[in-house]
Formats: structure tokens, sequence, C-alpha cells
């Protein structure tokens, strides 16, 4: 399985501002993908920098997407916001390992693979088929 290459309107969740972020989201796992053959010192340098990027990121849009869900009282808050929680301890572990020099960008490659295929292309589209519903 591969990280999608651009946005294709069925990760949509009908609200702009999560689309946006998805997007935004979806680059940033892009730059991942794009430099996991690449064994450069110019990479690993990416590497750390897109980790970043992609944490600090993550956070924030988890941090706005939870507060959409708690404003409309979503029924699976707490299980999304158990996903949400069980990323971030795994993004925490990659970048606390690339820190020490464990350089994991095939595992970090899958992992988000896996994360857009189970978390936003399944669990995020349950939301939004409520929002459609609660509109």
């Amino acid at each position: 399985m591969e990280m999608p290459a651009s946005w294709d309107p069925s990760f949509s969740v009908g609200h702009d501002l999560m689309d946006n972020q998805h997007k935004h989201l979806l680059s940033i796992c892009s730059r991942v993908a794009r430099m996991v053959d690449d064994e450069s010192h110019a990479a690993t340098l990416q590497f750390h920098e897109a980790l970043h990027d992609l944490a600090d990121y993550t956070r924030n849009h988890f941090a706005a997407e939870e507060a959409l869900l708690r404003d409309c009282s979503y029924p699976h808050l707490d299980a999304h916001v158990a996903e949400h929680s069980d990323c971030l301890t795994r993004l925490t572990d990659f970048l606390y390992a690339a820190s020490h020099g464990v350089i994991a960008k095939n595992e970090l490659h899958d992992f988000l693979v896996n994360w857009w295929a189970n978390h936003v292309s399944s669990s995020d589209l349950q939301y939004a088929a409520y929002l459609r519903s609660a509109g």
C-alpha cells in the first residue's frame, strides 16, 4: 500500500477546515514518502524537519478536530481521541528515535500509510457522516 500522491475528493469530511488540514497533512506525508529511499545526509536533515513538522501539525490538527467533534456532541469522541493519542505516541517515539540517531524512514512511511488508510479514510469519514446528519 502506498501513500496517496494527491488529495482525492473521497477523503473529504465535508468540513472546509478539516479538509484543508487533511490536505496539509497529506502534503507532509508525501514529503516523507519522497525521501524514504534517499540515504543522503540532506535527506536525513529533511526527514528530521518533516518529522517535526508532522508532529507539530498533527498535534494542532487533532486539537481542532476534537474541538469540532466535542462541539457537535459526536457520540464516538472518546474512541476518536484514543486513536489520536495512539498516533501522537507513535510520532513521539519516532521523534525520540530520530533524536538518538535512529532514522526510521521506512517505518514512519508504513505507519503514515496505515494511519491514512485506517484513520483519515475510515474513522474521520465516520464523523463526516455524523456531521452531515446532524447538520
